[in-house]
């Protein structure tokens, strides 16, 4: 469907109230439409219509589709035109929307009427089904939530006071698969489904699960390396990064591109542009980890307001879901995702700034979510396989990702579903797993949850907390052993939210809306840091500067000194981890402090380090010789991930090709145009007089060798539309006599 011409488009957007109005029966003929695009498998939809075999299961489709046309032929003749609907382009990216002509936009909204611009009762049954609101008052208005998922991905944005979840652009679902397709011979990478389907075929060329590399070191994962089909290797930092086919690619990229989609799917909804967004990560992500998000949504051409923790998000979404309900309680939210996992414990309550959510203590493990789940049932099957046929699909990355996705369908459906594989030779093995295998794989999986959760659960009770409820979000709370082992492990009654899927992404968009005034009075959250930060002395021993769950903002001071008295610098050295050995933690950036003077008396210099941590979780290091003054002031960077210049090398390249990629959209815009109108004027050939049948095919003709030819440049498309339009005008003319 999303390739078919743009009349199909054109309906739907117009049906909707994006375009000129059309009549009831239209607007019926739009509606059968879709329901028969939504009941079709995406698999039989084609590609070109004009090209290809109307199919059995296609034909209600396409009958379906040409009573929408002539519908809209007919409207065209007494109301507007195809012509009268204006492409505007938004500068910011490459999307276009169909639009009225600009005197016949609504008039800004005002007070009076709440933000519509209209009170008539067309204008009041547009307000109920649109999405957002029309009218866009600042660019700032539209700052939206995104969770950043390991398999999948969803943006947000609070409207009218409620988070309303964004469809991704070309997705059926409110979700976007993160991955990302590189073509081997180049060219634009594809992202979301597409991506996905192509891992079978191509699947060292597809990248999913980048969050479970991003901001880490390649001596960080060694063993989920192995679970991937695509290349890991060392970059030149000692990075994770990936090589398809020679092309070095970070994950910060690969993040950047699923950022970017759903940014532009944002943008598409909104029509308009998205500068701002609140962003979410797993609460366990250390200083490397954050930052190196921040690098992706930087490349992805978004200002990050806040990074958020998922499960405070999911708090936040819990609190305004449930209103007061929660006042005085204290709630464990324990967030199972495709690729990481986190457990915090919050308190609700009342404070001087008003509702306050407090985070009391936080763990988890980023190395854990349902694709280990996936990969445990996947190795299970392979096992089964081999003893049937003696063949080693593992070796085989085709094989590995056919089973991955039927293992994927059967999670979904409890695992209650066979496991099917067809082998290279055609044989199609079956694997059934009794109710036997399922427990065992889930419960060895879920037992990796329990460390974690002993462990914020006695931080809890060193505070004399009891837990009130258990919130469960993430994908994997779709499992209903899942929630039956976290109501063991709390021994609580476990909630689960409307849609734990977007629990995170609807808790980011409220952050959103609070930190741009939407929300009269929201909710005010305490983080707290989720791993230790100190400093290493000599001896290879880190001494702690701010302590595992303490409460963010925050900020610490300690005197040191120098191990020799005549010492004229000092090397600051900054760890974050819970080792007490300082080469068993990570190192998340140094400095050197120089010209250092020693007091009188033979003592030696004195040094104060200061570490400061803000909301998302960024510290801010400085350092000061007491004796002489000089002193260090910086943010530390990560000695991973991109470096800005290398950031700016990235921005600098997408600026230089703006003109290129602008000449493409107009080519792509205007070439859909034309197969519009060719459609179209396929539906009243045949209706003509023979002489003016003939002209109109000749015309048809023309047209079809230009769009034929794959170099035809923007400026020829557009006089291609233009006869097209022209044609057609001469035909309904010909049809009214």
């Amino acid at each position: 469907f999303f390739s078919a011409p743009s009349s199909y488009l054109l309906m739907l957007g117009r049906s909707q109230g994006v375009g000129p109005p059309f009549s009831p029966q239209t607007q019926q003929a739009v509606v059968n439409l879709i329901n028969h695009l939504n009941s079709t498998p995406q698999a039989h939809l084609p590609r070109n219509v004009h090209s290809s075999p109307i199919a059995p299961h296609t034909t209600q489709l396409h009958a379906a589709a040409h009573r929408a046309a002539e519908h809209l032929l007919r409207d065209s003749t007494t109301s507007c035109s195809v012509s009268s609907a204006q492409v505007l382009p938004r500068k910011s990216s490459g999307w276009w929307w169909w639009r009225k002509p600009k005197a016949e936009e609504p008039k800004p909204p005002s007070p009076a009427n709440n933000g519509v611009g209209s009170k008539s009762p067309g204008a009041a049954a547009q307000r109920k089904t649109s999405q957002v609101p029309k009218k866009v008052k600042s660019q700032v208005e539209h700052c939206i939530g995104i969770d950043l998922g390991t398999t999948n991905s969803a943006v947000a944005l609070l409207t009218d006071g409620k988070p309303q979840v964004l469809k991704p652009y070309g997705s059926t679902k409110d979700t976007l698969p993160s991955v990302v397709h590189f073509p081997q011979e180049g060219g634009e990478c594809i992202v979301g489904v597409r991506a996905k389907a192509q891992i079978s075929q191509h699947p060292t060329n597809v990248v999913f699960s980048a969050k479970r590399f991003i901001g880490r070191k390649f001596s960080e994962v060694a063993e989920v390396q192995k679970q991937v089909p695509y290349k890991v290797v060392a970059g030149a930092n000692g990075d994770a990064v990936f090589d398809i086919h020679g092309r070095i690619v970070t994950p910060q990229e690969v993040s950047a591109e699923v950022l970017k989609k759903l940014k532009t799917s944002a943008e598409q909804v909104l029509r308009a542009p998205v500068h701002n967004a609140v962003i979410t990560v797993p609460a366990y992500f250390n200083d490397a980890q954050r930052k190196a998000t921040m690098q992706a949504a930087e490349m992805a051409g978004l200002k990050v307001d806040r990074l958020v923790a998922e499960p405070t998000a999911a708090a936040l979404q819990c609190a305004f879901e449930t209103g007061r309900s929660l006042d005085g309680k204290t709630v464990a939210v324990f967030d199972l995702g495709g690729g990481t996992f986190d457990v915090s414990i919050l308190r609700f309550g009342k404070g001087d700034a008003g509702n306050v959510i407090q985070v009391l203590a936080t763990d988890g493990d980023s190395f854990l979510g349902g694709d280990d789940l996936d990969n445990m049932v996947c190795q299970f099957v392979a096992n089964q396989v081999k003893v049937q046929t003696t063949v080693d699909i593992s070796a085989d990355p085709r094989l590995t990702e056919e089973v991955r996705r039927s293992v994927e369908k059967a999670k979904t459906e409890g695992f209650e579903t066979p496991v099917e594989v067809t082998l290279n030779d055609g044989k199609r093995v079956v694997v059934n797993l009794s109710k036997q295998d399922r427990d065992g794989i889930v419960q060895e999986f879920l037992k990796r949850t329990e460390a974690p959760c002993q462990r914020v659960l006695a931080d809890a009770q060193k505070k004399s907390l009891n837990i009130d409820q258990v919130v469960v979000v993430g994908g994997m709370a779709h499992l209903d052993a899942v929630r039956d082992k976290v109501g063991q492990i709390f021994g609580k009654p476990v909630f689960s939210s409307t849609n734990p899927d977007l629990a995170v992404a609807y808790g980011a968009s409220i952050q959103s809306g609070q930190i741009h005034g939407k929300i009269s009075q929201g909710f005010v959250m305490c983080d707290v840091t989720p791993l230790t930060l100190g400093v290493e002395l000599v001896g290879n021993v880190m001494a702690p500067m701010i302590p595992r769950n303490s409460p963010v903002p925050i900020i610490k001071s300690q005197n040191f000194t120098t191990s020799s008295e005549d010492q004229s610098y000092a090397e600051i050295r900054v760890l974050q981890g819970e080792r007490p050995v300082a080469s068993e933690n990570k190192l998340v950036g140094s400095f050197v402090l120089s010209n250092l003077k020693a007091p009188q008396g033979g003592r030696r210099p004195d040094i104060r380090v200061t570490f400061q941590l803000n909301e998302d979780g960024l510290l801010e290091v400085s350092a000061v010789d007491a004796v002489s003054g000089n002193s260090q002031n910086t943010i530390i960077l990560p000695s991973d991930g991109l470096s800005k210049q290398e950031i700016e090398q990235q921005l600098q390249k997408a600026r230089e090709k703006k003109e290129e990629d602008a000449e493409v959209i107009q080519s792509a815009l205007a070439k859909n145009e034309a197969e519009g109108l060719l459609q179209e004027l396929g539906l009243v050939v045949v209706r003509l007089p023979s002489k003016a049948r003939d002209t109109l095919t000749t015309a048809m003709g023309e047209a079809r060798l230009v769009l034929d030819q794959p170099q035809s440049s923007a400026r020829a498309l557009r006089a291609t539309v233009e006869k097209l339009k022209a044609a057609k005008v001469q035909a309904l003319q010909e049809i009214k006599q």
